[in-house]
């Protein structure tokens, strides 16, 4: 792939160079907003063209805002938009792989479709994001923030979503390991792990009574509270971003101890079920 590089003075006006994936809704349409916002340029991607083009073609003109129509699990169109990011902006700065499905289903019903469309979305899509934009900030120079949206699923198995759990845990163990690659090219990596999020994957979930257990925390958090907490870390770049934090502290127990989990995962996931009613009465589906 070629180098780009910024005429001399081109990049003054502007904070920098974004990439975000999944910026149609949820989390990545609230950072694309934001981001616009604070004077960035950006690349917004999302395999739901029509419904990225809706929300942020009038937020933006031509020379700050690039919005692609992208299947992150290919690696050729990831290939392409980094090309048409540096063609347009010359640099990328920080990335943000938010991209991800979540199908709820048992094991034995998770088929080879299920599984590959979450390993190939979740974590492959994360992971083609992550190596190449790392080969090119190094080619740049600059250094840079890669920014993976995994999960607490990604700390803690949770029954009733196995395949989104295990591909989260794989982000969470490509990021740290990335992470320990790359900062000394100058280039951040951290890993979030939110818990549950009032996005539409929200609204997924509650079509499926296997979901339960992951209704069963205190209840969602706005996705302006995640949003908000993955913008401060552009200053701090910790490696992890567990939010709420102590959510994260049991999980990491619960991985720890995986023999806590059986006692414990009826009365989660009655606690659950009693949770997502409750969602869906206030009108969520």
């Amino acid at each position: 792939m070629p180098e780009y590089n910024f005429p001399a003075g081109a990049e003054k006006s502007f904070a920098g160079t974004a990439i975000v994936t999944g910026a149609a809704s949820g989390i990545g349409l609230y950072l694309a907003k934001r981001l616009l916002a604070e004077n960035w340029q950006l690349t917004a991607m999302d395999v739901q063209f029509s419904a990225l083009h809706s929300v942020l073609s009038n937020m933006a003109g031509e020379e700050q805002l690039l919005l692609l129509n992208t299947d992150v699990s290919q690696a050729a169109a990831w290939e392409s938009a980094l090309h048409q990011t540096l063609e347009k902006f010359g640099a990328v700065d920080l990335v943000i792989n938010n991209a991800g499905i979540i199908i709820p289903a048992l094991i034995e019903n998770s088929g080879p479709a299920l599984i590959d469309r979450h390993v190939d979305i979740n974590l492959k899509g994360v992971m083609y994001g992550t190596s190449l934009c790392a080969a090119q900030m190094i080619r740049a120079g600059r250094g840079g923030h890669i920014i993976n949206l995994s999960s607490m699923a990604g700390i803690a198995p949770v029954p009733g979503i196995g395949a989104y759990s295990a591909s989260k845990f794989g982000v969470r163990a490509y990021s740290l390991i990335a992470r320990q690659e790359l900062r000394s090219r100058g280039i951040a990596v951290t890993c979030v792990c939110p818990d549950l999020v009032d996005t539409p994957m929200l609204d997924e979930q509650l079509k499926y009574d296997e979901a339960a257990i992951t209704f069963s925390g205190p209840g969602a958090m706005s996705v302006q509270r995640v949003g908000d907490a993955i913008l401060r870390s552009l200053k701090t770049r910790p490696a992890e971003l567990i939010i709420p934090d102590h959510r994260g502290w049991l999980s990491k127990i619960a991985s720890m101890f995986p023999s806590l989990m059986q006692p414990l995962k009826r009365i989660m996931e009655e606690k659950g079920r009693r949770r997502a009613e409750q969602y869906r009465h206030r009108g969520k589906t």
